[in-house]
């Protein structure tokens, strides 16, 4: 039996938006239509996580569902029926195959301020739901949770003084991993003893607020670890966005 401990690490899905994570069958179970961006990335999506075999962990870091969409009206979504934004995000998962699966609770603004609709997911899923999660896994300590603290400049730093800090109080383990999502951008960073990971997105290109008020460079992807007597390997896995590039004018 393999001592080897494989873990998935999946984010910010915002199933219902046109740029959401969402299967064909699950767009169309209520009448919707898959965008051509929509395609490429659950296809590759789907692929390469099946190409990784039947994992140990499976973790939903947040955000899978994009809500009502308050601040575009409504505008860039498939549906803001959050139960079929639920039921969408869980059929275009489920063919993701582990021992345990645990979802972690993204932002309100997404997944629900007066109820937590991500709850809704677990429930489905058959998983755990916690919002901070520690496991302990093939020896080393991973820290998750969905919303990243600071820029690609100070996250490391603040998130292991964090932790130092709270550990010394005794009030949460000293992590040797901690895993942060929310920026959909993918950034790692090491000391040697610890190892931080911003993860990519399973959100494509297109949100109106994204267009408009943001700059960053965007990941589309997942991150996969494994962990074998208490060393870790990574690889993230990032999708060609050369694919979905915006149309150039010539004028």
């Amino acid at each position: 039996m393999s001592n080897v401990k494989k873990v998935l690490i999946i984010s910010d899905g915002h199933s219902g938006h046109y740029a959401g994570l969402a299967s064909k069958e699950s767009l169309e179970k209520y009448g919707y239509l898959q965008t051509h961006q929509q395609a490429l990335i659950y296809n590759w999506f789907k692929k390469n996580v099946l190409s990784l075999g039947h994992f140990d962990l499976v973790v939903d870091n947040g955000d899978c569902i994009d809500g009502k969409g308050q601040k575009s009206g409504g505008r860039e979504l498939h549906t803001s029926d959050r139960i079929q934004q639920a039921n969408i995000y869980c059929d275009s998962t489920s063919f993701i195959k582990t021992k345990k699966r645990i979802v972690i609770r993204g932002t309100n603004y997404h997944v629900g301020s007066d109820e937590q609709w991500e709850d809704v997911i677990a429930e489905k899923l058959k998983s755990s739901i916690k919002n901070h999660l520690w496991c302990n896994v093939g020896g080393l300590i991973i820290d998750i949770k969905h919303k990243v603290k600071g820029t690609k400049n100070t996250f490391f730093s603040k998130a292991k003084i964090n932790n130092l800090l709270w550990a010394e109080m005794k009030g949460q383990p000293r992590a040797d991993i901690i895993i942060r999502s929310h920026a959909h951008y993918y950034f790692e960073a090491s000391d040697g003893k610890t190892t931080a990971f911003i993860t990519p997105a399973l959100q494509g290109w297109g949100s109106e607020y994204g267009e408009k008020e943001c700059d960053n460079t965007v990941d589309i992807g997942f991150l996969y670890l494994e962990i074998k007597d208490k060393v870790l390997s990574f690889k993230p896995f990032l999708f060609n966005v050369e694919s979905i590039s915006p149309e150039v004018y010539k004028i």
